[in-house]
């Protein structure tokens, strides 16, 4: 028997008998070199003495697959989370009037001076009354006032149930401001909370995109945990082209909120301001636009403004855009209504002439001059008309001024 039917047959050998292997695997040697290897051997692997296992008894165990890694995403997936979710959605319970929702992130941009905090908390007050914040708590940093006033709001918050915040006092710290937030986050007490801020610049330079951005994306995950946010901020001091009051900042601030307001405000007769909200974004049924009124006579204190607010009725809303857009008119055209009134005054009451005086003492265009002596022509004072005419020969225009001068309308 050669050493190719020994191996075939495999009968003196085995895996654990070291010798047989080596004394077969010399034999094997020596038939190679002999030239005694069937052909069929010869795309065959040739087991050599150095083999650890040169006739196949078996092989190294293989190699453990390496364990399938999942994507990092997988990590973040909400999968199964569905119903505990679900239990911080809230029914549409709204939190000023119909301009805020509970859940949700509000900005309210104002003019300084119009009654926007005065507004504000006139409507916390009144949603409390209701009883639809019972279950919430509702924190309002009143970080725009004097010691006098942050007394008189604290007294209302005492009185109302809300709590009220000044930096400056009870330790705390604007600049920690975004950090009590995370907290309120994590530890989920921000489900049941209502942090209004007044006013946003003392917490974030809304001029400056990077901070702006920050505090938003601070903001959002507060939200999205459940919590409820209102920021109050101011307007340009310069209104548009059409007159409308313009939101300060970067565009983030608006970008990121849930729902943003513009308020304004005209004083529709004396002693009395109208406000009006005008809705620029909106998530959920809020309303499009609202409308208030409150006391400005001389004398009042600012609990006497606060127990004089009203909520304006639909056709009371109307008349008050009405009397603003007449308001923004006579401020947009302000100069020249000036200019006009004292060329009427100084006996220059022919359009031609009125026309080239005005427009020798100004640098403004004729086209300008004869569009603003048009809008403001009429009978009645308080629809913004200031002058009107009588047709003198070839149908030629002679104007006068109405009873009431140009000086008594702004004050």
């Amino acid at each position: 028997m050669n050493a190719i039917e020994k191996i075939n047959t495999k009968e003196n050998h085995s895996p654990d008998n070291t010798d047989s292997n080596t004394e077969l695997a010399h034999e094997l040697n020596s038939t190679i070199s002999l030239n005694k290897i069937p052909p069929t051997w010869c795309t065959e692997k040739i087991p050599t003495v150095n083999d650890p296992d040169p006739f196949g008894y078996g092989s190294p165990p293989p190699k453990p697959e390496e364990k399938k890694k999942n994507p990092v995403l997988l990590n973040f997936s909400l999968n199964g989370r569905s119903e505990e979710m679900e239990k911080q959605i809230f029914a549409e319970i709204y939190l000023l009037g119909r301009l805020a929702i509970i859940g949700q992130a509000t900005i309210i941009f104002a003019p300084t001076g119009f009654g926007k905090t005065l507004l504000t908390i006139w409507m916390i007050v009144q949603a409390l009354k209701a009883g639809s914040l019972a279950d919430y708590n509702i924190f309002y940093i009143n970080a725009d006032d004097n010691l006098k006033g942050a007394i008189e709001k604290l007294k209302i918050a005492e009185k109302h149930g809300f709590e009220m915040i000044v930096p400056g006092h009870g330790d705390f710290n604007p600049s920690l401001f975004l950090g009590y937030l995370t907290e309120m986050t994590k530890d989920k007490t921000a489900s049941n909370s209502v942090v209004i801020v007044d006013t946003l610049k003392k917490f974030s330079n809304l001029m400056d995109k990077r901070q702006s951005s920050e505090f938003m994306k601070v903001i959002r995950q507060f939200v999205s945990a459940g919590g409820t946010f209102v920021g109050l901020a101011h307007t340009n001091k310069h209104r548009d082209s059409e007159g409308k009051p313009v939101y300060q900042g970067t565009t983030d601030t608006l970008d990121d909120a849930d729902c943003v307001f513009l308020m304004d405000a005209t004083n529709t007769s004396e002693n009395v301001r109208t406000v009006v909200f005008e809705n620029l974004k909106s998530r959920g049924d809020v309303a499009m636009n609202a409308c208030y009124t409150y006391s400005t006579a001389h004398g009042l204190s600012w609990l006497d403004r606060f127990n004089s607010i009203k909520k304006v009725g639909e056709q009371e809303q109307y008349e008050a855009r009405q009397q603003a857009a007449i308001s923004k008119k006579l401020e947009k055209n302000g100069e020249l209504i000036k200019k006009i009134s004292e060329a009427i005054n100084a006996d220059i009451t022919l359009k031609s002439k009125l026309v080239q005086s005005v427009y020798d003492d100004s640098a403004e265009s004729v086209r300008n001059i004869k569009k603003v002596l048009e809008e403001h022509t009429g009978i009645s004072y308080s629809k913004g008309h200031r002058w009107n005419y009588k047709t003198g020969d070839k149908n030629s225009k002679i104007y006068h001024l109405l009873a009431q001068t140009y000086t008594d309308c702004n004050n």
